[in-house]
């Protein structure tokens, strides 16, 4: 028997490994252990596949089919790991529950002279780890919350504060979602619930101390839900607010949304999403607009007429006021005003 390890005792070192996930690519897209790659020991038809066989004709020939679908990658999947070998020798295989697939490869790695684990109860044990240490992280944190109106460049002074050597918490990086109804235009595939509390528990299981720089976020970032103890820190903590003249903020936008990936279709197909709140007149004007490049017409619209109104924060108190027309200057400030103030130490915690 291939030998075994939990998830808890290896995590402090699992720099050490390799981390392979043996699952099936749309497994694999879906949440994993970050940093693992991905060798798949069946496809994703070939999986449901033998799932259905398993269901309806038992496990011998499910099994078999199994073999028969092995056979035919088996080489492939040997170059996959010899390539990483190269660089390291020793493997942590893990499949969905830690049941046949991780230990099939990993007792081929084995007899060909590999080192290798397996995770103990697979993705489901890391999954349950997660579930059960994330709230403890959570509780142990401080937050510095920035606040602003859609496109006052809070994301970009979180990335330069986190260049200075501070921690931060980039929940729309986690949830590969800006936030808004059209947040996840030009992005890649979003993010599922069970990758953004692996990220988010990376963030702060890595970070160097227990105060962070956080943007503030609703309930909810497209179809992620942040953990109620977040949403708490979030509200407790320091409050700041970030503002930005109009033609600062449309740049913002026209740079996240009309960027390399932009594509006309998909925009115009998103904007349907908005019909409920600014009427079909509208929306098929601003149709037109983008068919003809007059995009700063449509971003200044609908930031002043939906997004300024949609997402205000009426009664919200904010303890310092910070101008944004250049965000590392704005971070610069930011941090200079959290040490004056005993918010931050002097330097960042190495």
């Amino acid at each position: 028997m291939l030998r075994t390890v939990d998830f808890e005792n290896i995590e402090n070192d699992k720099d050490k490994y390799t981390l392979v996930d043996v699952r099936s690519p749309g497994e694999y897209a879906d949440s994993t252990i970050t940093g693992a790659v991905n060798i798949s020991l069946f496809s994703d038809m070939e999986r449901v596949s033998i799932g259905t066989l398993y269901k309806n004709e038992g496990r011998a020939a499910a099994v078999k089919t199994g073999i028969d679908y092995v056979s035919e990658s088996l080489p492939k999947i040997y170059d996959s790991f010899a390539a990483l070998a190269v660089k390291q020798k020793k493997f942590l295989i893990f499949c969905a529950r830690g049941g046949m697939r991780s230990e099939a490869v990993g007792s081929f790695l084995s007899s060909i002279g590999f080192s290798a684990v397996k995770l103990n109860q697979g993705y489901k044990g890391y999954r349950q780890h997660i579930i059960r240490c994330l709230p403890e992280l959570i509780s142990g944190i401080n937050a510095i919350t920035l606040y602003g109106k859609t496109g006052t460049g809070k994301t970009y002074i979180l990335r330069e504060i986190k260049g200075m050597g501070y921690d931060v918490i980039d929940l729309e990086g986690c949830a590969n979602h800006r936030g808004s109804l059209l947040g996840a235009i030009g992005l890649s595939q979003k993010h599922s619930q069970k990758q953004f509390e692996t990220l988010l528990y990376d963030s702060i299981k890595n970070a160097k101390s227990n105060l962070f720089f956080i943007e503030g976020e609703s309930k909810r970032i497209g179809n992620i839900y942040l953990p109620a103890p977040l949403m708490e820190k979030m509200r407790s903590g320091r409050k700041l607010l970030i503002e930005a003249d109009v033609e600062t903020r449309k740049g913002i936008i026209r740079q996240e949304y009309v960027g390399v990936n932009f594509e006309k279709a998909a925009v115009i197909a998103e904007l349907d999403k908005l019909t409920r709140y600014v009427g079909r007149e509208k929306i098929a004007e601003y149709k037109e607009l983008i068919e003809a490049e007059q995009y700063d017409n449509v971003i200044e619209e609908l930031m002043l007429k939906y997004y300024d109104i949609v997402y205000d924060t009426p009664g919200e108190q904010f303890e310092r006021t910070f101008f944004n027309a250049d965000s590392k200057l704005a971070a610069s400030e930011i941090v200079e005003y959290c040490i004056n103030n005993t918010i931050l130490p002097q330097k960042p915690t190495v």
